[in-house]
């Protein structure tokens, strides 16, 4: 049912925080498809259509090609997820419960994002009607996995790239903005390094968390889990240590473990309690509906050639995107139609598929698509149509059934579902719910590099990007800032680097008595650790990163005489210095006050660690499994075979639950873990920035 929120119509296009590799470019021009095959066309109702190509020639061999596209600004038309987020469903079965709800009845469907086989919840970040249905996660893991995400707002514009930065906020009705406290994700696994989670009706019937932390029903009386509906206001009807409580009908539940029991702690039942939600990329707060999905493959009508080996593998072994392969994808044209796309591939029905460029030249060249997003594929990619009240797949899934015979349907994390309403969309905008209340983050980047200082290194932005090249040890580089910093507001210092040389950072500043200096020091190429003197603002103590040249840092106060008791200081400058030859890039540094999640890193370059220390990722054969929830998820490739011999398993830390090892699943794509399987455990502290990367030389305030 879609009544919460509503659209209004248009046509156009926005774009956010694009992808911005240096090893992603747009391909020359030209069809994948060098002789066409036999077409059919379907309308499965008067407006959506559905085109079948079969037996059509690419340089790789024979496809099938299976393609649904409606005009968006039809208001009797609409988009909806498929599944609850907990759980595997076929895309057949989404279809038949969707189609038993009321006020839509279900036209065609597809197999959405990647997704775990242990929990079925998807990788990537979603919404329907508005609504936050998963936050979004970074942009890119420590194995160069990017996440992408692809939605269309309510006035109809396309907004498309590295998933955006949620920023969601928690406080007792009528408390001081002070007092705001952070929740670290919404309708994902709780674990240690994002330790306090809110759980809608979205994600299931309950939390399926374990005990030993804390749980807080709250009963929602005004406002939504959504940019367009805040504050969320409810009264906390339950509290319970037990575990996996139930999300009752008209509720959402807080959940938390480890260090943020106690902010849960503050509250008693009864309490009345404030939720408000907001994107630092001002335009997703208007989005209604969004998928994710691995890769951006298509940006301003250009298909992006990726070198999926040395980005998405750099150990050498072949991505999987680059086999050939059943895929699954999801556009949006310049003039608004929605595409939805699926082929046949490794064989199933005689098609070959397609490798993961050959499907963005594909959807940018024939089906003229202005954005597209790769979503699951290989077993997975299965499109429906309704015969009646009765979903039929459309494709020949690549999966083979207990005879060997290829069709099988494979159980997946969600769907994509083209409806047709009931009743046609109503036009007018929704009231919109007031911005949530939080300081805009101070960047610490200059916006120019004119008058910067430099000592043997060169310096120059590559777009949002300081790239720093050094030619003798201990080359430097001081820029001014003179900026005004309240450490009581904005508490910590988020950066974001890769490198193929050791660095250290000072940042010079005046306080109440005069000059001081803070300094984190003794960074190497291998990232194994990083140190700080610990003046002021920036704590002492030890600080690690995922063993690949991403570092996430996090400072707090350290507060010494230098700092007045307003927290007042002007940051006057910053000197990085890069020990030895070679390139240091910085993606962002930035000081805010946000919790910490996952590793972020917005590039991918040539500043390669001379030595890394990789996490040990989990692999598995193609099948489901069950277990209970991650504290780390691994990575392997959906190849049909079953385990390699270079199989591995690994556990994590984890501050009130013992270590579990997960299976990630995603039809063709590496199963990246859903979380922390990046980051080492045995650091001392790994504190990194809110989801995806906050580019604070172009953001403006929300």
């Amino acid at each position: 049912m879609k009544n919460s929120l509503v659209k209004k119509l248009g046509i156009g296009v926005a774009v956010a925080a694009l992808c911005g590799s240096s090893v992603l470019m747009a391909m020359a021009g030209g069809s994948v498809i060098t002789t066409g095959g036999t077409v059919t066309t379907k309308n499965l109702t008067p407006e959506v259509v559905l085109r079948t190509e079969k037996g059509a020639k690419s340089s790789s061999g024979n496809q099938n090609l299976y393609t649904i596209t409606y005009d968006y600004s039809d208001p009797n038309y609409d988009l909806v997820l498929g599944n609850k987020v907990y759980g595997l469903s076929k895309v057949t079965n989404m279809a038949k419960n969707l189609n038993a709800q009321d006020n839509y009845t279900v036209v065609a469907g597809v197999n959405g994002d990647h997704f775990f086989y242990s929990t079925g919840i998807p990788m990537g970040f979603s919404m329907d009607d508005g609504r936050i249905v998963e936050s979004p996660v970074a942009d890119k893991n420590a194995d160069g996995y990017m996440f992408n995400a692809i939605g269309i707002t309510r006035d109809g514009k396309a907004v498309a790239g590295y998933n955006p930065t949620l920023i969601s906020t928690l406080k007792k009705s009528g408390a001081s903005d002070e007092d705001r406290m952070s929740i670290d994700r919404i309708n994902r696994t709780r674990e240690s390094f994002a330790p306090m989670a809110l759980y809608t009706e979205d994600y299931g019937t309950s939390t399926h968390t374990k005990s030993g932390g804390i749980e807080l029903r709250v009963k929602v009386t005004s406002g939504g889990v959504s940019p367009q509906a805040n504050p969320l206001v409810g009264t906390i009807e339950a509290i319970s240590t037990d575990g996996n409580m139930a999300i009752t009908p008209g509720t959402v539940v807080l959940s938390a473990e480890g260090s943020r029991m106690v902010d849960l702690k503050k509250f008693a039942q009864g309490d009345t309690v404030e939720m408000n939600f907001a994107f630092l990329q001002e335009e997703w707060n208007d989005v209604d509906f969004a998928i994710g999905g691995h890769y951006a493959i298509v940006q301003d009508g250009k298909a992006m050639e990726l070198d999926y080996d040395a980005v998405a593998n750099p150990d050498g072994d072949g991505s999987p995107f680059d086999s050939l392969a059943s895929r699954t994808g999801f556009g949006i044209t310049k003039d608004g139609k929605v595409v939805i796309i699926a082929t046949d591939g490794r064989n199933a029905g005689g098609g070959k598929g397609f490798n993961a460029n050959e499907m963005a030249r594909y959807m940018a060249e024939d089906l003229n698509c202005q954005y597209a997003i790769l979503l699951d594929g290989g077993g997975s990619t299965a499109m429906v149509t309704m015969n009646g009240d009765t979903p039929e797949v459309v494709n020949t899934p690549s999966d083979k059934d207990g005879s060997g015979n290829f069709g099988a349907e494979r159980s997946v994390g969600n769907g994509l579902f083209v409806v047709k309403l009931d009743t046609p969309r109503e036009t007018t905008t929704p009231t919109e719910g007031t911005k949530p209340i939080y300081d805009e983050p101070i960047c610490m980047l200059p916006e120019s590099l004119d008058g910067a200082a430099t000592n043997g290194l060169t310096a120059s932005y590559e777009g949002e990007t300081l790239k720093l090249v050094s030619t003798q040890d201990k080359a430097s580089i001081t820029f001014n800032l003179d900026k005004e910093y309240n450490i009581n507001k904005l508490p910590n210092l988020f950066f974001n680097v890769e490198a193929g040389v050791g660095f250290d950072m000072q940042f010079n500043y005046t306080g109440k008595n005069a000059s001081a200096v803070g300094l984190i020091s003794d960074f190497g190429p291998d990232f194994g650790a990083g140190t700080s003197t610990g003046t002021d603002f920036i704590p002492a103590g030890t600080y690690t990163t995922d063993g690949k040249g991403h570092v996430a840092f996090s400072g707090g106060p350290n507060y010494n005489s230098n700092v007045p008791d307003n927290g007042k200081i002007t940051i006057n400058s910053i000197t990085i210095t890069l020990k030895n030859p070679g390139t240091l890039l910085v993606n962002t540094m930035y000081m805010a006050k946000l919790e910490a999640q996952e590793v972020p890193s917005h590039t991918t370059s040539t500043a390669k660690p001379t030595t890394s220390t990789d996490p040990v990722i989990t692999t598995s054969s193609d099948t489901e499994t069950t277990g209970t929830e991650p504290t780390t998820s691994g990575s392997t490739a959906d190849n049909d075979t079953t385990a390699s011999s270079d199989s591995t398993t690994t556990t994590a830390a984890s501050s009130d639950t013992s270590a579990t090892t997960t299976t990630a699943s995603q039809g063709d794509s590496p199963k990246t873990g859903e979380g922390a399987a990046a980051v080492a455990a045995a650091s001392a502290l790994v504190l990194l920035s809110a989801s995806g990367i906050y580019l604070c030389r172009k953001m403006k305030k929300a």
